[in-house]
Formats: C-alpha cells, sequence, structure tokens
C-alpha cells in the first residue's frame, strides 16, 4: 500500500499543489468513466473538468494540459484512451495495473488510503487536542493564555505551567489558522472554534510589548523564557505570523463560523505593524538577526535560526494583506529588503560538509563540529525560509532548489543516525543587564522537520523526487503517525507524556503538507 502512495505521487507531476490534486481528480474521474464503459469524447471531459473542479477556475485547456503531461492518457480520433505504451521508471505500466493505483469504487473505500485517511484522521486529533487545551487555559483564572509545560495521563491532559508564555500561545493560533479546511471536519460547534481562536487571538496580542521606546511592538516569550526582561526576535516572529495568518483566513472563518467573528481588525493590523518595527530594530549590524539587540547596541549573537525566521515572517507580512488594508505601501520594499539581506547573509555563511551546502547551529563554519541532528534542523528551517525569496528573486530559483537538494540528501545519507534523535535550537534569554548565563533551548524531532522541507520543496519549488526518495518521506511520515498519543498531541521530544504545542504544530504540518503531496488536500 505504502508502495502505491509513492507510485501515485510520482504519477501526479504538476508544478504545484493545486494543479497535482487536480491531476488527481482528472486521472480518478477518467479510470471511473472508462472502467463503467464510457466513450470519453470532449464533451463528456468537459463535464469531467466542471463537475471535479467546483469553484476553483480551471479551464479546459488547462485541464486537458495536465492529464497529458502525466503521459498516462492520450486523444485518439476524438475520444480519451489510456496511453498503452505508458512508461513508468522504464518500464510499461498496463491498464490493470494503472487502476489499482486510481480506481474509485468499493474497492478503493476499502483500501485505498486516499478513501481511508491516517494522515486526515491524525490531524483532526491534533486540532482537537488543541482547542481542548486551549479551553482549559481559558477556564483557568492563573494563566493569561497556553502555558509552556502540560502533562498527560491515562484519561487528561492537564496544565503544570504557571505563566502564559507567548510561543506556545502563538502555535496554537497558528496551528488553527492553517487548518481551517480541517476545522471544519473536527465535530465542533462553530461557537466553541470561534470562542478558541477569540480565547488565543486576544491572548497572543497581550503578550506585546506596549511601553513607549525600543521595546515598542516585541512579543514577550513569558514562561517560555523566564529570564528575559525584554521581547525577542523569535517569540515576535511567531506572534507576527500567526496574526497574519488569521488575517489572512479572516474571511473564510466568519463565512464558515461566524458572521461577526470580530467587528473590526485594527487591533490586529497594528500588532502586526508595532511587530514589525520591532523586527526593523532588531537587525543586526551585519544584515543577520539574532535573539535581541539591546539599544546601547549590543548585540546577541547571529544565528541561522533567527534570521530564517525573519526571513519567513517578512514573506507571510507582505502576503497578509495588512500592508494594503492599512496603506502602509513603503513597507513592501523595506520588507523585502529584509529578505534580501537575510537571504544574502544565510547564502555567504553555510557550512563546509563535503559537497553539500547546508547549515549548522549559529552559522557554524564546519558541520561536522555539530551534532548531526542539529545541523539537520538548522538547515530543515533554513529552506524553509526561502519562499518568500522564491517569489521575490527568479533569479535565485535555480539556487533554492539546489540547497534543498542539498539538504535532501544530507538528511539521506543521515537517516538512521537522526532516528530517535532529539534535535535542539539553543539561545540565551536578554536580561535587564545582558543575556541570561544559561542556555534555553527548543527540542524538536529533526526527521519531521526534515520531510516536511522536502515536502514543502516539492509542493512550492518542483523539487523532482526519486522513488527511494518518496520512501524516506514515507517512513517518516509513518514514524509521525506512530508516535502521536491517543489524545491527539504530540510529546516534548525529551519526555514522555508530556504535550508540547510546537511539536503538535511541527507533526501536523507535515502531515497536510504530505496530503498535498498526495493531491488529497
Amino acid at each position: 500500500m505504502n508502495e502505491d502512495v509513492i507510485l501515485r505521487s510520482l504519477i501526479l507531476n504538476a508544478d504545484s499543489s493545486a494543479d497535482i490534486e487536480t491531476q488527481h481528480k482528472l486521472i480518478t474521474g477518467m479510470v471511473d468513466l472508462i472502467v463503467k464503459g464510457i466513450e470519453v469524447d470532449m464533451e463528456e471531459f468537459e463535464l469531467l473538468v466542471e463537475d471535479i473542479v467546483g469553484n476553483r477556475a480551471v479551464s479546459v485547456r488547462k485541464a486537458k494540459k495536465l492529464l497529458e503531461q502525466t503521459g498516462a492518457f492520450l486523444i485518439t480520433n476524438g475520444l480519451w484512451k489510456y496511453n498503452n505504451n505508458f512508461m513508468f521508471h522504464k518500464q510499461m505500466v498496463k491498464w490493470d495495473q494503472f487502476t489499482e493505483l486510481f480506481i474509485v469504487g468499493d474497492k478503493a473505500n476499502a483500501a485505498d488510503p486516499l478513501s481511508v485517511d491516517k494522515e486526515r484522521d491524525s490531524i483532526i486529533k491534533g486540532i482537537n487536542w488543541t482547542i481542548h487545551v486551549s479551553e482549559l487555559a481559558e477556564n483557568s483564572k492563573d494563566i493569561g493564555g497556553l502555558p509552556a509545560f502540560f502533562s498527560c495521563n491515562d484519561s487528561d491532559d492537564q496544565i503544570i505551567g504557571y505563566n502564559v508564555a507567548g510561543t506556545s500561545t502563538s502555535d496554537a493560533m497558528s496551528l488553527l489558522c492553517q487548518s481551517t479546511e480541517y476545522l471544519r471536519e473536527c465535530g465542533k460547534e462553530a461557537e466553541e472554534i470561534v470562542k478558541c481562536l477569540t480565547f488565543l487571538l486576544n491572548k497572543v496580542i497581550a503578550c506585546q510589548c506596549v511601553a513607549s521606546g525600543w521595546d515598542r511592538g516585541g512579543f514577550f516569550p513569558l514562561e517560555d523564557q523566564p529570564e528575559s526582561d525584554h521581547p525577542t526576535v523569535d517569540a515576535t516572529c511567531l506572534a507576527v505570523m500567526a496574526l497574519c495568518s488569521l488575517y489572512e483566513q479572516r474571511h473564510m472563518i466568519e463565512d464558515e463560523f461566524c458572521d461577526n467573528f470580530k467587528t473590526g481588525y485594527k487591533d490586529v493590523e497594528q500588532a502586526v505593524l508595532e511587530g514589525l518595527g520591532f523586527l526593523f530594530r532588531m537587525q543586526l549590524s551585519d544584515g543577520s538577526f539574532g535573539i535581541y539587540k539591546y539599544e546601547d547596541g549590543r548585540e546577541g549573537a547571529s544565528n541561522e535560526n533567527c534570521t530564517r525566521i525573519v526571513q519567513s515572517t517578512m514573506g507571510v507580512c507582505k502576503g497578509s494583506g495588512v500592508f494594503d488594508s492599512t496603506e502602509r505601501f513603503d513597507l513592501y520594499p523595506a520588507c523585502s529588503k529584509i529578505i534580501s539581506d537575510t537571504y544574502n547573509y544565510l547564502c555567504s555563511h553555510t557550512a563546509e560538509s563535503q559537497e553539500y551546502q547546508i547549515w549548522a547551529p549559529y552559522f557554524g563554519a564546519k558541520a561536522q563540529d555539530y551534532n548531526i541532528e542539529d545541523v539537520i534542523v538548522s538547515t530543515a528551517r533554513v529552506c524553509r525560509s526561502f519562499i518568500p525569496v522564491w517569489w521575490q528573486c527568479e533569479d535565485e530559483r535555480e539556487n533554492i532548489v539546489k540547497y534543498c537538494y542539498d539538504f535532501l540528501h544530507y538528511w539521506q545519507d543521515n537517516e538512521k543516525r537522526v532516528i530517535n534523535k532529539v534535535g535542539s535550537y539553543r539561545f540565551n534569554s536578554p536580561t535587564a543587564n545582558g543575556f541570561s548565563a544559561g542556555e534555553y533551548f527548543w527540542p524538536s524531532h529533526p526527521d519531521i522537520l526534515a520531510a516536511y522541507t522536502v515536502l514543502q520543496a516539492y509542493n512550492i519549488f518542483g523539487l523532482a523526487l526519486t522513488k527511494e526518495e518518496w520512501a524516506l518521506i514515507e517512513r517518516t511520515v509513518q514514524r509521525t503517525l506512530k508516535i502521536q498519543h491517543p489524545h491527539g498531541h504530540w510529546d516534548n521530544p525529551l519526555a514522555e507524556k508530556t504535550p508540547f504545542c510546537a511539536v503538535t504544530l511541527a507533526a501536523i504540518e507535515l502531515l497536510q503538507e504530505y496530503r498535498k503531496a498526495k493531491g488529497v488536500s
């Protein structure tokens, strides 16, 4: 069955996830018609296109091109036929073999992973857990948002943190706003979903510094970094991207769940604009970013995580619609400049690793000086931040694809060495008198981050994948499903029965990207 998923994904060869989905629906529809003995002329094909594309703007001409692009069907004497000379990996694929991959009906409903969708069910369980713990936090009088720490027992999950964690609250809101199509299927009443989103939105904004001065507009990490007396770059980026996600999805939320979700979005717009102002002030003298920059000029160590997350944030802000709504058109070139600065810095500070161009923590010069799992985490996060560069600098697209291939092959070479390992991003927190002596760190599953990055590159950058590379992703997805707790969360990689918002978000992002690649999302 896993082999079928891989083969199907390779046959669906369009450039975008939306077109891959259209290809899948076209092939499934064609197989269904031909199996039923229906001759498919252009008129019948037009009806098929009209039936499958719904509200999407896909012309018959484009649908024809997408179907022909697969090589599986061709027009003979005015009728669509299966290509009996269809070759795949230098082997002839007979009609019976092909229908095993794409057949619809009772057999598919019983066996096809596109119908029995473990990934979809897993995503929905994760969403429901997020809504549940948000309700727990809302009902707690002592915590102004989601905490960093939870405990899990056989019957339920409990809050054990004492203070709001800005990053956890932002992660939860991002998860829900990036999963709007799944919210419809999670079995929750619209009122409950809206209440949860409203709670998270209010608590994210409450983490923003409103005092005038250098720190204004930044977001505090709070319980994640109890020593921090200042907003931080990473917490601010997570909050701003979460706010932008909600802003982008606001009309869908209103249409699907609540006409009067909010009477206005001025607070969201203002929070995004002031968050950007803080980030502009945080840029280091060399163009990169660290955790914080003091007003007196003291700079935190430049690191790849803060640099890449700022790059991503600038792209998300440009695409959110906030600048148009507020008529802050000047912010488009300002964000574009940051994207150029960070990309140039990232490209000139890769780590030495045989033939691969990758990134080590804190822009280390030699990958061999670091744990492989930490290098994979660092490089995965950098490569996923190239989306705004992809759209801004077409001349760099070839280089971006090369970076992604280098990362894929580095991960492939080291797959067995990072399974069950914990990746980490370590940093010092900005206190009132300077950076903390002790380190904090974000734990993560390196293989989950790696697979997500590769799938994102496949869906957006058109990264071509071999059968062996698809198998690597498939193994990672199956491991990800296996370690999900029955309650719906994923645990802190360092400790069982400790639900972790960031890891849950990362796992769900992977499963969503995987479904896009399969053409079922």
